[in-house]
Formats: structure tokens, sequence, C-alpha cells
């Protein structure tokens, strides 16, 4: 019950940074932020508690958190120890974010990824060619745009029994 827990969340700030990026911007724009708790206050406090730890973490990322990340960045010797652990070492199990019970989110709801045009047709597939870690997700809308979503997630297989009794069977 006192189980530190962690949800990466990927948070765009293309409007949060002054003046707000213009709309054609294409590059990258996202600053990955931490929300917190105990699994024990995920479990006996309402739904609203944990969707307001979510909020607060997005709710920082403002001109002058993105500046000042931006300012640490810069005079960093070496940023290799920021990126994604997976990337560094696929067999390190050590950091924040490797295993149950931590999860990131991110979302490509607002990406035009089924309206791209390469040249060779229709695409067949759009989404993440690989989720490289347990609790990595990524949300997607599917291709008919009928509001419904996908969300690729990545468990440890002892854990997909419990996922599907607690977001299908019991949802049923």
């Amino acid at each position: 019950m006192e189980q530190p827990t962690a949800l990466g969340v990927c948070v765009n700030s293309r409007s949060r940074v002054q003046p707000p990026l213009p709309q054609q911007y294409f590059g990258d724009a996202c600053l990955d932020v931490i929300a917190t708790s105990f699994s024990g206050e995920l479990i006996l406090k309402p739904l609203g508690y944990a969707s307001s730890r979510i909020r607060d973490a997005i709710e920082k990322v403002t001109d002058e958190y993105l500046r000042s990340s931006i300012d640490y960045l810069k005079y960093q010797p070496d940023l290799t120890r920021f990126q994604d652990l997976h990337a560094l070492d696929r067999e390190s199990t050590q950091g924040p974010f490797y295993g149950n019970p931590n999860l990131t989110v991110t979302s490509w709801l607002t990406l035009p990824i089924y309206s791209l045009d390469f040249g060779w047709g229709k695409e067949m597939y759009m989404g993440p060619g690989i989720l490289g870690f347990d609790g990595e997700t990524v949300i997607l809308p599917i291709p008919d745009g009928d509001g419904s979503i996908v969300v690729a997630l990545c468990l440890q297989v002892e854990h997909l029994e419990d996922f599907k009794k607690f977001f299908y069977e019991d949802i049923i």
C-alpha cells in the first residue's frame, strides 16, 4: 500500500511557451512530466484523486517551467542520461520507469497519422513499431475517425490476466 508509483506524461508545449510556436511548426515540442503517488492512495481514494495528481503535473508546464528546463539541459555536458533508458541499455532494469507499477503515456490523438501520403498508397498500419519497456503506453485514434481510440500498452505477461479482468471482464 505504500509502494511509490509514477506516471510519466508527455506534454505538448506548443501553446504553453510564449509566444506560442507557429501552427505550422512540425518539430518536437514536448516535455515529459511525472505525476507521483503511493499505490495505497490510488486504491483507497476516489478516481478524482488520481486525475488531480496528473492534472497538477501537467499544469506545472508553463512558459517559465519550459524555459527553465531548456536552460538546465543547455548546460549539461552529457544528455544521454535524459534519454529513455531502453535506448541506452536494453538489459538495464534500473531507473524510475522500469517495471510495475509505473507507466508512461504519450498521446498521438492530434497527430495527422492517417492522412500522410508517402507515395505508396493508403497505409496498412500506423502506430508504434515497438513499445520498448513495461508500462509504456501510446494512445492513438483508429483510422475511420469515429472517435474510438487504440491504447497500445506494453505489459509483462504475468500482468495480462489482471489487465483483462479489470479493464474488460469487470466492465462488461
